[in-house]
């Protein structure tokens, strides 16, 4: 992969309505990323909204490709993998709409901390819909016996990862399973990741999170699929 104009990161953002509040969320983060020490970077924010509040906000920002979806609506997956799809730098870096970086180096941190290998693990922590407070860290690892990874998330949020520019793509058949399915494709192509213990993000916990929404029945059924796609006991 050739990265344009030696870009070294892709921001790559899934962007939506969020039942109103995507916009304001988009802000603190597009804000939060041009207060960064690291300034080689590309934004790149996949438009998955009916209206124009997402392009409103991106016109604000330098650096910003917006690039409209109108496939697959309510596919987070699908909106990922189309932000993927445009990223030109070496390394890829997800940030979920409703998530911010936490200080102004975090970027320089990951790049810093990368070293040699081809993807990174960071923590983060978690805050409440006002953002005032941060709480409860993450601890990313990687299980001894990997496909552990299929069984229960070892290392969080898509924000929690940088990765070397592939062709992998999110799985679109999964929607509250796609991080950790993807993690593991991740670490039988790229190998073992660089694990940064310091957080590097905030996530936040509110309400309209996917994560909320999707039903035990959504949930059961996606755990059948990757059982059967990896032939799992």
């Amino acid at each position: 992969m050739h990265c344009k104009n030696n870009v070294e990161v892709s921001i790559c953002i899934p962007a939506y309505e969020m039942g109103g509040i995507g916009p304001t969320f988009l802000r603190r983060l597009l804000e939060s990323i041009r207060s960064q020490s690291f300034t080689n970077y590309e934004i790149i924010v996949s438009d998955h909204c009916s209206g124009n509040e997402i392009k409103s906000i991106c016109s604000i920002f330098h650096k910003v490709r917006r690039v409209v979806f109108t496939e697959k609506k309510g596919n987070s997956s699908a909106n990922l993998n189309n932000a993927l799809k445009y990223a030109e730098g070496k390394f890829i870096k997800i940030i979920l709409q409703d998530d911010f970086l936490s200080a102004n180096d975090s970027l320089e941190r990951m790049i810093g901390k990368v070293g040699d290998k081809k993807w990174l693990a960071h923590s983060y922590w978690h805050t409440d819909y006002d953002a005032i407070s941060r709480f409860r860290p993450t601890k990313p690892f990687i299980p001894e016996d990997h496909k552990q990874l299929l069984r229960k998330n070892t290392i969080g949020a898509p924000t929690a990862i940088m990765f070397q520019n592939c062709e992998l793509r999110f799985d679109e058949n999964l929607l509250w399973s796609m991080d950790l399915e993807f993690y593991y494709r991740l670490l039988c192509r790229l190998g073992m990741p660089t694990i940064i213990k310091y957080p590097l993000a905030v996530q936040t916990l509110w309400h309209g999170q996917l994560t909320n929404k999707l039903s035990n029945e959504i949930r059961n059924w996606e755990h059948g699929y990757i059982k059967a796609k990896y032939k799992l006991d």
